[in-house]
Parts: C-alpha cells; sequence; structure tokens
C-alpha cells in the first residue's frame, strides 16, 4: 500500500440522494399522463391543421390522414405529379426532396422565406398558419400553369 496515491476523493457506485432521482410511483405516472395528454393535444391540432391545409389545396381532408396517400397528394400540390414521392425514400436525396416540397409549399400559398424556414424548423407552427392564416392555394404561382 505504500505505491498507492490518494486524491482525497472517495468514489462509490451508489445513487446519490439526488431529488431529480427521487420520483415517487404517483408522481411518475402523473408525469407520464401529462405529457401523453399534451401530445395528444399537439396530434390532434396537426390532424386538423393538414386536414384545413388540404381543403385549401382542394383536395380531400381525409386524405391528410392517410399516410403515403397524404404524401402522394402533398406532392401532387406542390410538385405537380403525386409519384414524386417515392423519391424520398431514397436516403439522402429524400432530404433534399423534402426541403424542395416545402419551399415550393410556401410558394404555393404565396408565402415568403419565413414560412419557408418555418416549415423546416418549426413544421407544426407552420402548418397552423398555413391552415387558419390568410394563405390562399395558388398552384399557378408555382409555374405558370392554371389553378388546378
Amino acid at each position: 500500500m505504500e505505491n498507492e496515491i490518494e486524491y482525497g476523493m472517495e468514489y462509490s457506485n451508489e445513487i446519490s440522494d439526488s431529488p431529480m432521482l427521487d420520483l415517487s410511483p404517483e408522481m411518475a405516472l402523473g408525469l407520464f399522463i401529462g405529457i401523453t395528454v399534451i401530445m395528444l393535444i399537439l396530434c390532434i391540432l396537426m390532424i386538423i391543421s393538414l386536414w384545413k391545409i388540404y381543403e385549401k389545396a382542394g383536395e380531400p381532408g381525409w386524405a391528410s390522414l392517410v399516410p403515403l396517400y397524404r404524401e402522394y397528394i402533398l406532392f401532387e400540390m406542390t410538385w405537380d405529379n403525386g409519384w414524386l414521392f417515392l423519391l424520398t425514400l431514397i436516403p439522402v436525396l429524400g432530404f433534399f426532396v423534402l426541403v424542395i416540397t416545402y419551399y415550393k409549399l410556401s410558394q404555393v400559398f404565396n408565402c415568403g422565406a419565413g414560412m419557408f424556414c418555418l416549415l423546416l424548423f418549426i413544421p407544426m407552427v407552420a402548418y397552423l398558419m398555413l391552415a387558419f392564416g390568410q394563405a390562399e392555394y395558388d398552384f399557378s404561382l408555382l409555374s405558370g400553369k392554371e389553378e388546378k
């Protein structure tokens, strides 16, 4: 024991008496229920806003509820070719296609770069603004074509 160096600190594997770890089962259940309720409210807001956006674009609102059909209709609204949504399945290319799709979505609703940034970074807020704001869908803004 002559060669041991003492550092002045004791290390142990025991859990400390931190207040963060002192969570009773009732508190954990309450926290779980609270987070679940908040998430359900956010999901319902998202469903309502997407439904409204699709209706503004002249598409059926229920289309926003069906996963693959939702993307098909989104690409119909922005690219005029719904089957392009299959490009999102290609790993790296899919990211860039979605970024361009968000840009086109902000264009067809006659919104600027701010809406594009919101769609990229805080899509829930952007969807609420598109759904309940003054934005109107106009496909002719995108490509000079007649509105559907």
